[in-house]
């Protein structure tokens, strides 16, 4: 029987959550403290000096009455100071094991072990790095036994971090973030000199801005300017990401074992996954536009359950040739094998795509235009609508048989294809709004195994051929 307890290193985690927790109090004692001399200070100190002194004492008892064991076929945790709480998980509740570390801790040898559970819980541990290679062995021969293939590094090119940096927003806005930080520190120290050229007009840039009408901003040389300042801007954003994305992914590996899948990446902040084949609910395919024009997609593995929004999904590979892709699936997941796509929207419903992504920017724009005449230039915006709806409808489809239900969708010139297990498709439907009668076209949706969140996907007008089967699925899902 192992028994563990985080790293002593942890010590100070748990003194600064407890001081964080306290902070009315002590932000109190703190202010009465600075205050002048009373008779009330020495009384002051002293409560000051005791709180501390729980603290720290408080910190000690938490950290070392937090520990877990692993046992024959679960393993026992336990935490708690004044109330002890103890809980029993079986290992084939364990849906996943996942090491992060940051650069203080990969410099002082110690890493998160976190435990995602089935069930939405997540169990965290910091440990030395020996210690948790010794607790994968054992986690895992309790699940099941397992032959490990040489772990597979993959070093990504440069092509795959311009690729993953331009379809990473949320990087690119820290990035941009940064940028403008940057841009107003100079605009700061060099603003006097600024001025100096700008004449008598001693206004702060805010204040001139500020003083701006609708009709200053609306004319092409504004447009030219603010276009140019901002394609600047972007670009060095997209440097900044860049290298982000660099320090995010490399040092990219997979391993594939009999009957589980670890991904490792991370230079400063280590990420390692290792995820049990059986808890992989689907496989997600991503093709933003710019990696399909250089052929390349992104493989993404759903764990059963989600817990804190998008962290179930994990990367199976950031950025990959399509062809590799397909070695890839066959040897690590081979239940995943993608379909062909046998359902899809006929000719005559491609209007539909088109008018349900435009009518709502043509309305935005017209409005606007009652405003000011000068919005009118927004319409030069009408055909990117448009190829959203014709690539909506060019790469929406679906198709489902005995083992695997595969569903395409494309939002925002990004193509997605999920593949889910049928074992896991909770519920089916069809839908028919009453203009959808004289073509007989449904609505194919349906919904998929998933804690704390609903998740449903539907596939817009299908014709019939298939509705019967499609409102079987689970009928038939019963037999298997």
């Amino acid at each position: 029987m192992i028994k563990r307890r985080d790293n002593l290193v942890e010590l100070l985690y748990y003194g600064y959550t407890t001081i964080k927790n306290q902070i009315i109090p002590i932000s109190g004692c703190i202010i009465s403290f600075i205050g002048s001399d009373n008779k009330f200070t020495p009384y002051i100190r002293m409560f000051f000096y005791v709180l501390m002194a729980w603290i720290c004492i408080y910190s000690l008892l938490k950290w070392y009455n937090r520990y877990f064991k692993f046992r024959e076929n679960l393993v026992s945790i336990s935490e708690g100071v004044f109330t002890k709480r103890s809980i029993d998980v079986p290992y084939s509740s364990v849906r996943s094991i996942t090491t992060s570390a940051s650069l203080i801790k990969r410099f002082i040898g110690v890493s998160d072990f976190s435990l995602e559970l089935i069930g939405g819980d997540k169990v965290v541990f910091v440990l030395r790095n020996t210690q948790i290679n010794e607790l994968k062995n054992e986690l895992f021969r309790g699940l099941h036994s397992t032959n490990t293939s040489k772990s597979n590094i993959q070093k990504l090119k440069a092509l795959q971090y311009l690729l993953i940096s331009l379809t990473n927003f949320p990087i690119f806005i820290a990035s941009l973030s940064i940028v403008f930080t940057m841009y107003g520190f100079l605009i700061k120290i060099y603003g006097d000199r600024l001025r100096d050229y700008a004449g008598d007009d001693n206004r702060s840039n805010i204040e001139v801005l500020a003083s701006l009408k609708l009709d200053d901003i609306l004319n092409i040389e504004f447009f030219i300017v603010m276009g140019a300042f901002l394609s600047v801007m972007s670009v060095a954003a997209y440097f900044i990401s860049f290298f982000f994305i660099y320090l995010t992914y490399g040092r990219f590996s997979t391993t594939n074992a009999e009957n589980d899948i670890t991904v490792e990446y991370g230079i400063i902040n280590k990420k390692a996954y290792h995820i049990p084949k059986t808890q992989i609910r689907s496989l997600r395919i991503g093709e933003p536009l710019f990696y399909r024009i250089f052929g390349y997609v992104q493989l993404k593995i759903d764990n059963i359950g989600l817990t804190e929004g998008s962290s179930s999904l994990v990367l199976l590979h950031p950025a990959v040739k399509k062809e590799i892709a397909k070695k890839i699936i066959s040897s690590y997941i081979p239940e995943f094998e993608q379909q062909t796509i046998k359902l899809k929207p006929e000719k005559n419903t491609i209007l539909s795509f088109l008018l349900s992504n435009i009518i709502g920017p043509l309305v935005t724009f017209t409005v606007l235009c009652f405003i000011s005449p000068k919005f009118a230039f927004l319409f030069v915006l009408a055909p990117l609508y448009f190829l959203y709806g014709y690539t909506e409808w060019r790469h929406s489809g679906i198709t489902f048989d005995d083992k695997l239900l595969t569903f395409q969708s494309t939002r925002r010139l990004r193509k997605t294809t999920l593949i889910t297990l049928k074992r896991f498709v909770e519920a089916t439907e069809t839908s028919q709004t009453i203009f959808m009668k004289k073509k007989d076209t449904y609505h194919y949706g349906f919904a998929v195994y998933s804690e704390e969140q609903t998740e449903e996907y539907e596939c817009r007008f299908l014709n019939n051929s298939q509705k019967q089967q499609f409102l079987e699925y689970l009928v038939e899902k019963k037999k298997h």
